[in-house]
């Protein structure tokens, strides 16, 4: 069950705080649920993802720093051919689609 938390509370909790489309993203977020949400005047504003020590932020109104949207679907392709493969069992495409988006945030926090 998801927490509802302001997003004054995750920037004070997180030192990274990427903005995502988990629309666009949805393999490289398979194995990971949302811990908390925000909301705005008008509802419900977004959810938030925690990744090691990173906060992925994805909704109507995300916050932190945004990831392009084609280095999103870069990361994606390789996590869907994960996903779909029957090759690998549960705990390695849990391992290697994980990784995928740990690389994708290290390339957005580093760029």
């Amino acid at each position: 069950m998801k927490a509802k938390i302001s997003k004054k509370d995750i920037n004070k909790r997180f030192n990274h705080i990427l903005s995502i489309d988990a629309d666009l993203i949805p393999n490289l977020l398979y194995f990971n649920y949302p811990f908390a949400y925000s909301t705005r005047a008008e509802g419900w504003a977004c959810d938030y993802y925690e990744i090691k020590n990173f906060c992925l932020s994805s909704g109507y109104s995300p916050i932190g720093k945004n990831a392009q949207r084609d280095l999103q679907q870069k990361y994606e392709t390789k996590a869907q051919k994960v996903v779909a493969s029957n090759f690998f069992k549960r705990e390695t495409k849990v391992k290697k689609v994980n990784a995928l988006l740990l690389q994708l945030i290290n390339e957005v926090i580093n760029n």
